[in-house]
């Protein structure tokens, strides 16, 4: 595989990671929210203490919920494919 191959592997997550932040941020500065079922998992899932008073980079739970999916997701993919690629470049130069 190509070192320009290798290097966009880490890079997509985390422009996709980065890219849906800061589309969160918008959403969470407009009035726009997600609708989600009541008394769905999700519901009880947002209204727990973690996402109402531990982790609220967000003013709605609906946004930390899917904050916290998008790290638990994107950023250990992210992470591999980084320290694949630094790896991979320490081969080379060696």
């Amino acid at each position: 595989m190509s070192d320009k191959r290798k290097k966009i592997r880490w890079i997509a997550p985390l422009g996709i990671f980065l890219s849906l932040n800061f589309i969160m941020l918008l959403f969470d500065s407009t009035s726009w929210t997600l609708n989600f079922r009541e008394g769905a998992f999700i519901d009880s899932l947002m209204n727990s203490k973690f996402f109402s008073e531990w982790f609220t980079p967000y003013s709605t739970p609906e946004l930390n919920v899917l904050s916290v999916l998008f790290v638990v997701i994107l950023l250990p993919e992210t992470l591999i494919n980084l320290i694949e690629y630094i790896k991979a470049r320490e081969h080379i130069s060696d």
